[in-house]
């Protein structure tokens, strides 16, 4: 079963700028003791392609997707080509990554697997 989400956004540039700057997901600047959610910004494994309407926001494996219309489809590419250098985008990248496999294992782990300690 395919679940899937229409967001319509406001059809200026500067949303694109941000609805890709904050959701694709990147390498951030770690060391071996980081937390492995620490080691992506954004959002791990998600990808984008275009699709007739707009930006389709999906992760290679998982059934959900979300759909982006109300601005021109050219400007998202054109602020991905933009930040792809200085920001080291995952997005050409057409499975997960170790590192983000690692942030959303790290993240879905429920905080009593992941913080539980025994005492006595």
């Amino acid at each position: 079963m395919r679940t899937s989400l229409a967001l319509r956004l406001a059809n200026e540039p500067y949303v694109t700028y941000y609805w890709v700057e904050f959701l694709l997901p990147r390498l951030n600047d770690y060391d071996e003791f980081s937390d492995p959610q620490d080691r992506i910004i954004g959002i791990p494994g998600l990808r984008y392609r275009r699709e007739r309407g707009g930006i389709c926001l999906y992760r290679p494996g998982m059934p959900a997707s979300i759909l982006l219309t109300g601005f021109n489809p050219h400007w998202w590419d054109r602020v991905v080509t933009r930040l792809a250098p200085d920001y080291d985008l995952l997005q050409p990248k057409p499975d997960w990554t170790p590192e983000e496999r690692a942030a959303y294992a790290a993240a879905t782990t429920s905080p009593i697997d992941r913080d539980c300690c025994v005492i006595g």
